[in-house]
């Protein structure tokens, strides 16, 4: 081999085209069809054409382009795949039924926990683990058995013991596949090389080998360029005097770069805190430039791939447009979160998952399509994508269409639908729903709806190749209108992956039938997102963007300016800090890739990066997105000793990280917040009638009930995982109504036979609205309400005993009840008594409250708070009640009570109120008073609202307040 040096004061590709035109050019032509170029990745291939043409049009000559590899098409163009060579699916079903056919002894040093033999999924997670092991092994002829001589050597016991299993069952693994007619591609592979080297021949004599900035070779790829011999050339960047940091084969000498010094001064080294302080880093050394550098010529480097969605955001903030040519992720697409989210819903009845489905936006779109009027049967079809992949239309093909409801009946808001019914129900089981007539079709409705976008997913157990085509034809359902030659990028995307999707698993059919695994829809779905996780969607550059690239691929970008983010350590250098099967220090003696060798490329890759770009910066995080510390490059401190303290304070200094609470290019602050708190704009003829517990409202606070009362908003979500205490209430109060309407019970002086039959009405109306099988909090929940079910029950036999008789229950105000309100028409009031009692020995009455609190609760409490100016009427609702009351036909001696059901036997159950008449008179003033205000529209906000009350409008009303919903008491 020749090795030609190219000084790194210049962009390595400019100056290895010109060599290559230098050596292959004869004043008319530059004939390079018999070179091939060797280059680390597909991109810095494409920078190579575009440089050889560039300098070749300034040159007025022809071009005849060469050959561009990349390492490891290198070698399969000299040992290409045989009809009968395994792929890589079927590499990895060999071994996936390699390890699933083991016995359990056979396996225990490498499997203590084995999987299901039915969990096709995680066999094939292990299968594709150790695929990948034997592919590097391979790369670096190495087979199982040296890796167990080694770990042997080591004193390894565990690993070398491990590294025999393995070895056995590829035994197992090569015979499986030998049954199928296939042969193991690294086995044949590392046989073919071994030919090479033997054999007296030249290799493909007519060719020459040009390898371009490759300085880290795998064995076998070394062997594929030492069978060229003198006609193969590496163009190394760096200086000729640097020539003992590479061996003959052009690769780094370890112990070279290891040992030397870096320095990057303190000007080219930015310190940022959390990730989007790294993006606005990257951002604001853009605009610093001043537009003196065109698009083209810069390049923002992503040491962590995990950046690069904020780097993405933060330029549409900035009004700039970043391409990241490696392609869109599948994982992160659109289509691939649809079948990830179908695949939950289908493995799991949870309602949970499908709620989850239902909030994808395709399956939005989907379900708004088939709840839509029926087109009329003239209506022109709709565009039809020009790619086969995504031929059918809309609408399924292999079922009905779906049923069209009449359109009084559609839930316009489904949304909604779902989060009031899963608020009200807290539904842990998809199915059996539950509620009104009404609901239960809507609801039914749309997960019939759902079910036939993943119908082809259903169906008996078959091969799994059998499932890529229903696979395909859920996405076609999704998204088979959309035109593929569609301008809006959001869709184009989807289209792309959709058929890159397409292609990926086309590639795949042909997998031996025999190795193939029989799977249900669920399973084989799961195994086909296990195949496309990895794939990426590339797409065209466009004038304007920001080239944004990975760090193993801007040595061969010849852009001048460069931006670098994540320039921390386990990314740059790269670091491997746990590895299953080999360890580091396995690594090292088998002397395949460690972290010492990525040290020592990483620390060239950053002198020739350095040297041959005009400008560089380096900015590193302090913080990971989770808040997880973060340690900056070790390349950081590899310069010389005396600058490392001041470089170690620099690092270590909070003070000197960035930190923009703005992003760059957002709106810059007004003097008055955009978030205006909204009018009150009340009804100008007033509330026809109002309840009991609106007083309270109004008195705690006029704009909260505004926003509750006249506007009537609620906050409604899917969040819950336990009853609030509004819901736990009204379990309550329903179960006690239930007790209250027996008579028979209700009498009942027998603690035992009230006790047992509360928890028969619990057990019925729990079933009822929760389902047979609630969510675990919930049930824990009704267990404790059992509990205070029984203490309440020897409270109830008491007060039997005593001669007290429970004469109404959820007592409803008779729609003839009113207020007065002198000089005004008088207030129809609204709302249920829980409970009325009247006394067998002398007749008198006592109204009854319900209360479920943790902490027993007292009326004069819950009625008056502490003001100032004393204490104040806080809530009207037992002195309305008494007033009210007597309108229909309780009079004489009325008492005001709560019962609370205590969390603790010892709690005090029953809590008369001792107010006076004088009380009970001003707390009626004080309605009066609410009554007239209402009525003209006065909802001024309260200046404190109590803290023992939850807040759902915080927002609305910019405030925050602490407390929990023990304290939210039920309105029934």
């Amino acid at each position: 081999m020749h090795r030609q040096w190219l000084d790194w004061q210049q962009p390595l590709l400019p100056a290895a085209a010109a060599w290559l035109i230098g050596q292959h050019s004869d004043g008319k032509r530059c004939d390079l069809r018999q070179v091939r170029c060797v280059l680390p990745g597909s991109r810095a291939g494409r920078l190579l054409l575009h440089s050889l043409l560039a300098q070749c049009a300034a040159l007025g000559l022809r071009l005849v382009p060469p050959q561009v590899l990349t390492p490891g098409k290198m070698v399969d163009q000299l040992v290409p795949p045989t009809p009968g060579t395994a792929s890589a699916l079927e590499c990895t079903l060999g071994w996936m039924h390699a390890l699933r056919e083991a016995e359990v002894s056979q396996i225990a040093a490498l499997l203590p926990s084995r999987p299901d033999s039915q969990d096709w999924p995680a066999w094939h997670e292990l299968a594709a683990q150790i695929g990948g092991i034997v592919e590097e092994l391979s790369g670096e002829l190495l087979s199982l058995r040296d890796v167990s001589q080694v770990a042997n050597r080591m004193d390894m016991d565990r690993e070398a013991l491990r590294w025999s299993t393995l070895e056995r069952l590829a035994d197992r693994y090569r015979e499986r596949l030998r049954r199928c007619d296939r042969v193991d591609p690294h086995e044949r592979r590392r046989e073919a090389v071994a030919a090479l080297v033997d054999a007296d021949t030249p290799v493909d004599p007519g060719y020459q080998l040009v390898l371009i900035g490759v300085v880290d070779l795998a064995r076998v790829q070394r062997a594929v360029v030492r069978a060229y011999g003198e006609r193969a050339t590496a163009l190394i960047h760096a200086p000729e005097q640097l020539a003992p940091g590479f061996d003959a084969d052009a690769c780094l000498d370890r112990s070279f770069w290891t040992g030397r010094s870096v320095h990057i001064p303190d000007s080219q080294l930015i310190i940022a805190d959390r990730p989007a302080d790294q993006a606005q880093a990257v951002v604001e050394c853009l605009a610093e430039l001043g537009g003196r550098y065109r698009p083209e010529q810069i390049s923002i480097g992503i040491g962590d791939d995990k950046l690069s969605p904020t780097m993405a955001q933060a330029g549409e903030w900035a009004d700039l447009t970043v391409h990241d040519p490696r392609g869109q992720p599948v994982l992160r697409s659109r289509p691939f979160r649809l079948l990830e989210a179908g695949l939950e819903w289908a493995r799991e009845p949870r309602f949970a998952a499908f709620a989850s489905l239902m909030r994808h936006p395709d399956v939005e779109a989907w379900v708004r399509r088939c709840l839509g009027p029926r087109k009329p049967a003239t209506t022109e079809a709709p565009t039809q994508p020009t790619d086969p992949t995504l031929g059918p239309p809309t609408e399924p093909t292999t079922t009905e269409p779906p049923p069209q409801p009449v359109q009084e009946d559609i839930p316009f808001e489904w949304l909604t639908v779902l989060d009031r019914y899963y608020t009200a129900h807290l539904q842990d089981t998809r199915g059996g729903w539950l509620g009104d007539d009404r609901t239960v079709k809507h609801i039914t409705m749309l997960d019939e709806i759902v079910g036939r976008l993943f119908a082809p997913l259903a169906g008996e157990r078959r091969p799994l190749t059998e499932w890529f085509e229903p696979v395909l034809e859920v996405l076609r359902h999704a998204y088979g209108h959309i035109d593929v030659g569609t301008p809006q990028l959001s869709e184009a995307r989807v289209a792309a992956t959709c058929l890159e999707i397409a292609r990926t698993l086309g590639g795949l059919t042909g997998a031996a039938a025999d190795l193939q695994p029989r799977v249900d829809g669920p399973t084989a779905l799961r195994l086909v997102l296990a195949q496309i996780a990895g794939l990426r969607v590339p797409e065209d550059p466009r004038a304007g963007q920001v080239e944004m690239l990975g760090w193993l691929d801007l040595h061969h970008d010849p852009a001048p300016i460069l931006i670098l983010a994540g320039f921390n350590d386990g990314a740059i250098p790269q670091a491997v800090s746990a590895d299953a099967f080999l360890p580091d220090g396995l690594r090292e003696h088998l002397g395949i890739l460690s972290n010492g060798r990525r040290y020592a490329r990483d620390l060239y890759l950053l002198e020739a990066i350095r040297h041959s770009r005009e400008r560089c910066t380096f900015i590193a995080g302090r913080q990971a997105a989770d808040g997880e510390p973060l340690t900056p490059s070790r390349l950081l401190l590899a310069g010389e000793q005396a600058m490392l303290p001041a470089r170690v304070l620099r690092l270590c200094d909070p003070q000197h990280a960035l930190r923009r609470n703005l992003p760059y290019g957002a709106p810059p602050a007004g003097g008055v917040s955009g978030f205006r708190i909204p009018d009150a704009l009340a009804n100008p003829l007033g509330p026809e009638a109002m309840t009991v517990t609106e007083f309270g409202w109004y008195l705690r606070c006029p704009f909260r009930y505004y926003l509750k009362y006249v506007r009537r908003l609620r906050e409604i979500d899917d969040s819950a995982v336990e009853l609030d205490a509004l819901q736990f209430g009204n379990l309550t109060h329903e179960v006690l109504q239930g007790f209250g309407e027996d008579a028979e019970h209700a009498r009942s002086s027998d603690p035992k036979r009230i006790a047992g039959f509360l928890e028969d009405l619990l057990v019925s109306h729990a079933r009822d609205t929760f389902g047979a099988q609630p969510l675990p909090a919930i049930r824990i929940q009704l267990a404790r309400l059992r509990e205070r079910l029984r203490v309440f029950a020897r409270h109830q036999a008491r007060r039997s005993a005593e001669g007290w008789v429970i004469r109404h229950c959820e007592f409803e105000l008779p729609e003839h009840t009113h207020l007065e309100i002198p000089d005004q028409p008088p207030m129809r009031i609204k709302g249920k008594i829980d409970r009325i009692d009247q006394s067998e020995r002398d007749g008198s009455w006592m109204i009854i409250d319900y209360k479920t609190s943790e902490a027993g609760k007292t009326p004069d409490r819950t009625h008056k708070a502490a003001r100032s100016s004393g204490r104040v009427w806080d809530d009207l609702q037992l002195p309305l009640y008494h007033h009210l009351a007597a309108q229909h036909g309780f009079t004489g001696t009325v008492q005001l009570a709560y019962m609370n059901l205590p969390k603790k036997p010892e709690g005090e159950a029953l809590h008369v109120a001792r107010w006076s008449t004088a009380d009970l008179h001003d707390a009626i003033g004080t309605a009066r008073d609410i009554v007239r205000n209402v009525r003209a529209g006065r909802f001024d906000m309260a200046e404190d609202y109590p803290a023992r009350f939850e807040d759902a409008f915080a927002n609305i009303c910019q405030t925050r307040v602490f407390g929990g919903g023990e304290d939210l008491e039920s309105e029934t």
